[in-house]
This record gives C-alpha cells, structure tokens and sequence, in this order.
C-alpha cells in the first residue's frame, strides 16, 4: 500500500511538470482537501492553482529530492524551479528564476491523493524574482 501511495505522489509531480491540469482527473480526488488559509476543496482549485503556476512560470520544474511513506501519508522533499515570465499574483513579469525549497504531506485512498498539508519557501522564490524586498535592520538592533 505504502509503495502505491508514494507512485501516486511522484505521478502528481509527473503531472505538474508536464502541466497538463486534464491529467489531474486521475490522481486527484474529487473531494480533495488542501489544508492552507483560505483554500477552497476540490480538485478544480488543484487545477487552477497549477495552472495559475504554469502561465507565470512556463518552465517550472519540480524536483522530488525525497519520499518517506507510512500506511496512507506521503511526504515529499522537493526544489520548484522555474523563471518569471507570465503575470504572477498581480505581477509583471520580471524574467527572474527562482529555486525554493518544499515540503509536501499526502493521504492518498484508493489510489487519488485526498489531502494535502504543504510548506513553501514562498518568500525566498519572491525575494529572488524581486517581487520583495526585506527591509533593512533597524539602528540599534
């Protein structure tokens, strides 16, 4: 079971590489809950959200560094690449690349990946395609 879970997982990353959302029918179920602030269930915002990620960044490549599975959960290490040509979050483009690094939790049922848990190095990919800027160290501190 643990080794059929963690084939579904890597066929997910399979699908966002290739960025065909269609394929997502497949491996993700229709009840699919993403655990993060303001996410809407269901695999139709799996497939926005991809495809959100694939006009801004064309090239984006994630690569699966690790897979630990026990019974139904599968986590994987992984790097995102990828270089900032489409509008992003309101964005121009601004031709940067970024790598930043993730950590994603799975259940998979019944062969389709049913919840999703996910920690993103989302301010360092901002930080390197110069959509942010730390504020300098205030005196004194």
């Amino acid at each position: 079971m643990v080794e059929a879970a963690k084939a579904v997982v890597r066929s997910y990353f399979e699908v966002v590489n290739a960025g065909d959302v269609a394929l997502l029918d497949r491996i993700v179920a229709d009840d699919y809950l993403q655990h993060a602030l303001g996410a809407v269930p269901g695999r139709e915002t799996v497939k926005r959200h991809l495809a959100m990620y694939r006009a801004a960044f064309p090239d984006l490549r994630v690569g699966v560094e690790d897979v630990l599975g026990e019974e139904d959960r599968v986590v994987a290490r992984t790097v995102t690449e990828g270089t900032h040509t489409g509008s992003f979050m309101g964005h121009a483009p601004t031709l940067r690349r970024f790598r930043a690094d993730g950590l994603d939790m799975f259940r998979v049922r019944d062969g389709k990946l049913v919840e999703h848990w996910g920690v993103f190095d989302t301010l360092g990919m901002l930080i390197q395609l110069g959509l942010y800027r730390p504020l300098p160290p205030r005196a004194g501190t």
